[in-house]
């Protein structure tokens, strides 16, 4: 099957066509087809939807998560859980009358993200806390690395539980010790074991040295088991980033009601895919499969690789605009879709490197030029979402080392923090087909 693309010859009324600049000449007549439109099969993508391998997830400085599952006929099931370790906040008293000590509860709060939540919002999630049997990271020097489909080790034993429905998380009031009762938003809280509790009370010395505190408590492991497909949104401090996520240890001493205090220190996400009886599972590594239908989804889902061959037949030409656009095929509006598509050079190694475009919007505020953004359309009787991907500078690169051909990945922008997936047509779709856009104009 032919892969043919769309080449916008732009006509210069002035004759002056050697000097235009390239980052606006062209922005209107691409987005719509109907003017100075030319066809050509010269020019050739090859796309290829593949199972992404695991990435790194930490070290990170996210301030928020996603925890559940989400799942469709499409994707197959993907899950997300959550390993977090805890420190020691400066204000714990210097001494403790362990023998007065009586032990309230342990509690983990949790800050809620709504701007992270995906999918049925009015479904319940089974929260389950686990204790892990291995530390994240004893000192801030460490180079620990984790990726996305590690095995925490934790204990079988459930040690907290509860049960919410995100789109009614509401205000809470709490009576602190010595205070008057506080009001805190969008925060879910979940009585621990107080086996725990007496075990980190048990030798108060431990409260003062990092170490000995995660030797006692390395951390915990969180699921969600949610009703249908969805995914909750977790910060690791509130929306005005003034409440932490944490541990707090109630206690009473002759009467008198304290707490103490550990403030989540860090967070690592844990991915993991079933894609058994998904439609994308079919697709994976086929380009042939891939000319009519691909597939990209956040996580560890799908990314896509897209070839382009046959540029040496603009070698003769100015390059004034080049921008790949992909077009969701079966979209409605209740799709959980990525925000943003990033695409990367691949090498012949498999290394990835970041598009001089993207690089360019990224240092110099431009955005748009290199886009990666989704649109709505309605082109061809067909409504949905496209993406627009700026590779202007990276076709002239190309073109000027004589370069022909490229090899492209393309991933979401937030893997960790959003399981959106697209379908889209392929190279090769009788309805509507991913093309590249190309402005180009005589050499003087």
């Amino acid at each position: 099957m032919k892969k043919i693309f769309y080449f916008i010859l732009l006509i210069y009324l002035t004759g002056n066509t050697g000097c235009i600049k390239s980052s606006i000449i062209g922005d209107d007549i691409l987005e719509g087809d109907e003017i100075f439109v030319d066809f050509s099969d010269v020019v050739r993508i090859t796309a290829t939807s593949i199972k992404n391998d695991s990435f790194e997830v930490f070290p990170n400085s996210r301030n928020s998560y996603i925890l559940g599952k989400f799942e469709n006929t499409t994707i197959g099931s993907a899950s997300a859980s959550l390993a977090m370790d805890f420190e020691i906040k400066s204000d714990i008293p210097d001494t403790i009358d362990l023998q007065n000590l009586v032990i309230d509860s342990l509690v983990l709060s949790i800050n809620i993200d709504s701007s992270y939540h995906y999918g049925d919002t009015l479904t319940t999630h089974t929260i389950k806390v686990f204790e892990l049997n291995e530390n994240i990271q004893i000192e801030s020097g460490d180079t620990v690395k984790f990726y996305s489909d590690y095995k925490f080790n934790y204990k079988q034993n459930i040690i907290g539980q509860t049960s919410l429905i995100p789109a009614l998380i509401d205000t809470i009031r709490i009576i602190e010790p010595g205070k008057d009762t506080v009001k805190y938003s969008q925060l879910v809280r979940i009585k621990l074991d107080n086996s725990l509790a007496n075990r980190i009370m048990s030798d108060t010395s431990v409260l003062g040295d990092t170490e000995l505190f995660k030797n006692i408590f390395k951390g915990i492991f969180i699921k969600s088991d949610p009703g249908t497909s969805s995914m909750l949104g977790i910060g690791r401090t509130n929306a005005t980033g003034t409440v932490s996520s944490k541990i707090e240890l109630y206690y009473n001493v002759k009467g008198k009601n304290a707490k103490l205090v550990f403030p989540v220190k860090y967070i690592v996400p844990n991915f993991n895919h079933d894609y058994s009886g998904s439609e994308m599972k079919n697709f994976f590594g086929s380009s042939a499969l891939a000319d009519s239908l691909m597939f990209i989804q956040g996580m560890t889902g799908s990314k896509l690789r897209i070839e382009i061959t046959g540029l040496d037949t603009l070698a003769s030409k100015n390059i004034n605009k080049a921008e790949l656009v992909l077009y969701t095929a079966d979209y409605n509006n209740k799709n959980e879709i990525p925000f943003r598509l990033i695409a990367f050079i691949e090498d012949e190694s498999g290394t990835l490197t970041n598009l001089e475009d993207y690089v360019y919007s990224e240092n110099y505020g431009e955005p748009l030029y290199y886009n990666g953004y989704s649109y709505n359309y309605d082109e061809k009787g067909i409504i949905g979402k496209k993406y627009r991907i700026g590779l202007t500078s990276h076709i002239k690169k190309l073109m000027k080392n004589k370069t022909y051909t490229t090899k492209l990945i393309l991933l979401p922008a937030d893997r960790v923090g959003n399981p959106g997936f697209s379908k889209f047509y392929g190279p090769g779709n009788s309805q509507l087909r991913t093309k590249l856009n190309i402005v180009f104009s005589d050499k003087n």
